[in-house]
Formats: structure tokens, C-alpha cells, sequence
């Protein structure tokens, strides 16, 4: 499986980890992996609403739920917020 190595922050609880993301899959289900990392990470801190959306840093775009995570063209290092 091709994956690419974001820098993801997680601002609502002053978080940022490493985490390893599939190109191929939808945005649906990268914020699905992302949210369950910084639930896991932070220990339950973090609590999952349903309406959380990833941002791309670099590209100061909001990643739209239908497309896939390829068609971003994101890159190792890329910083991803999650909010």
C-alpha cells in the first residue's frame, strides 16, 4: 500500500503527531484515521464530534469529503490540521 507520512495538529487539544496516511483512499475515511490517531494519542483527551475536516496547511484548503486523498497530491511532510 503506497502511504505518505503527514504532520498532523490537532489545535482543539494543543496536539501534533506523525502519522502514516494511504493515498488511495477517500477523505471520508483519512479523517476516520486521523481522528482515531488523536483519540489514541491522547489518551481520550481528544472526543470525536462527527464533524471534524482535515486542512491542508500548504495548500490552505479544506480536503472535500467525495474526493480522494491522491487528487490532493500530498506529500511526505505535509502538515495536515485536523478541526
Amino acid at each position: 500500500m503506497d502511504q505518505i507520512l503527514v504532520h498532523l495538529s490537532v489545535p482543539a487539544i494543543s496536539m501534533e503527531l506523525d502519522a502514516f496516511i494511504p493515498k488511495n483512499i477517500e477523505v471520508n475515511d483519512a479523517v476516520g484515521l486521523t481522528v482515531e490517531a488523536a483519540e489514541n494519542y491522547s489518551h481520550g483527551y481528544f472526543k470525536a464530534t462527527g464533524r471534524e475536516v482535515i486542512c491542508v496547511d500548504r495548500l490552505e484548503a479544506t480536503l472535500l469529503p467525495g474526493m480522494g486523498v491522491a487528487q490532493y497530491r500530498l506529500e511526505n511532510g505535509d502538515r495536515l490540521v485536523l478541526i
